[in-house]
């Protein structure tokens, strides 16, 4: 009885650890824009810009004598799912694709645009 126990608390914690997937659109305002590059399992974290944006910082490429993220260490995502608009330094994994900048749709001091194809919580 007593390892019936054990184990129940042992699924419990291993199942609350579990790092959460969150669905991405498959589309997305800058599908036309012509792909740079493709990122894959990138570590980060969300930063809120202000109420309308949100963008993700990139960890391993942060300046350390800098107080905040240069616009090429930043992205500005066209699908960011609506549970993470607004959030403020969430860890994530991230995995999308980098698109060329067009002025007449993105504000390019914010971040590249970038168009996620996966992401979840840290």
């Amino acid at each position: 009885m007593k390892n019936l126990w054990v184990l129940s608390f042992c699924m419990m914690f291993f199942l609350a650890c579990d790092k959460k997937d969150i669905n991405v659109s498959p589309e997305s305002d800058i599908d036309n824009l012509p792909t740079l590059q493709t990122i894959s399992n990138k570590d980060g974290y969300l930063m809120k810009v202000n109420d309308d944006l949100t963008v993700i910082v990139v960890e391993s490429e942060m300046d350390p004598l800098s107080c905040a993220a240069q616009p090429s260490h930043r992205f500005v995502v066209a699908n960011l799912p609506t549970e993470l608009k607004g959030k403020h330094e969430t860890r994530i994994v991230f995995s999308g694709e980098v698109k060329q900048f067009d002025q007449t749709k993105l504000i390019l001091y914010a971040g590249m645009p970038l168009k996620l194809t996966k992401i979840r919580l840290k």
